[in-house]
């Protein structure tokens, strides 16, 4: 085979392959945007997360740490979806009172406390109040709120 030859082949293997390529991650992103179209489409819930203020009327970085583990969870969760903008929510979420109880022998108990507010056009209206408790850690506590959270807010889809 000439050299001539020997390098048109070459081009043409290095086309061929950057051709299969293209074509792969175009099948692999296809699939990764259907996917994720579909989980979009069986979310129950856009939420918005925030932090009360604080009884002095300034923000409370204790209330903002709780709202923080709120958006983690609600991040990994599949049914909620967490939304950025306030606007584009359907239910914002609002750490009102995180504190701790002295339990003699034993961890400190955990309270925390959110209000679910439910969007009327433009407005946010009351909806639900929920209290949950943990000898564990906040990042269990909020789980448990986002546990009880989408069994109202399934009860407000039907």
């Amino acid at each position: 085979m000439s050299p001539l030859t020997e390098l048109k082949n070459q081009k043409f293997d290095r086309k061929i392959l950057k051709i299969a390529t293209i074509a792969l991650m175009i099948a692999i992103t296809g699939s990764g945007i259907t996917q994720y179209a579909h989980a979009q489409k069986n979310k129950i819930g856009k939420i918005f997360v925030t932090a009360g203020i604080g009884e002095d009327g300034f923000p409370d970085t204790l209330l903002e740490n709780s709202a923080d583990d709120l958006k983690n969870t609600i991040g990994k969760d599949k049914d909620l979806e967490l939304i950025e903008n306030e606007a584009d929510a359907d239910f914002m979420f609002t750490v009102v009172e995180r504190k701790d109880t002295l339990v003699p022998g034993a961890p400190n108990m955990k309270h925390l406390t959110v209000n679910i507010s439910t969007k009327d056009g433009d407005q946010w209206k009351p909806g639900t109040k929920i209290t949950k408790n943990s000898q564990l850690s906040w990042g269990r506590v909020a789980g448990s709120i986002v546990t009880e959270s989408k069994k109202w807010i399934k009860n407000q889809n039907k």
